[in-house]
């Protein structure tokens, strides 16, 4: 069998190789009237091919959320559920905040300081 066969839970099995996450994919988007880009990215980690795990670049802290901001993270059973909890969590946020009067501001948006 060749290296090109092993599952990658083989492949990264090494005892000194710790917290390996693989890339899988990464969207880009605008939000609302917000002008700088958000990016989610997708990661499995080979121990449990299963799961995807998502990152993005920014968290939102609307003036409805005075004390934390969306989280930058998560994890999934499919890359269309982890796409769609990441931009969710921002979009439901956005919204509220703009349909309660709130005008978009770039200080909403919280970059993920681990992205």
């Amino acid at each position: 069998m060749g290296y090109a066969e092993l599952p990658l839970r083989e492949v990264f099995a090494h005892r000194e190789l710790k917290d390996v996450r693989v890339f899988v994919k990464e969207a880009s988007f605008y939000l609302g009237a917000l002008k700088t880009e958000i990016r989610v990215r997708l990661y499995v980690r080979p121990q449990d091919e299963t799961t995807i795990h998502y990152e993005q670049s920014h968290g939102l802290r609307t003036p409805l959320q005075r004390d934390q901001a969306s989280a930058p993270s998560g994890a999934a059973d499919s890359e269309e559920e982890a796409f769609a909890e990441a931009v969710s969590q921002l979009t439901e946020a956005y919204d509220l905040a703009v349909m309660s009067g709130h005008r978009p501001h770039e200080d909403w948006l919280v970059p993920n300081k681990y992205f």
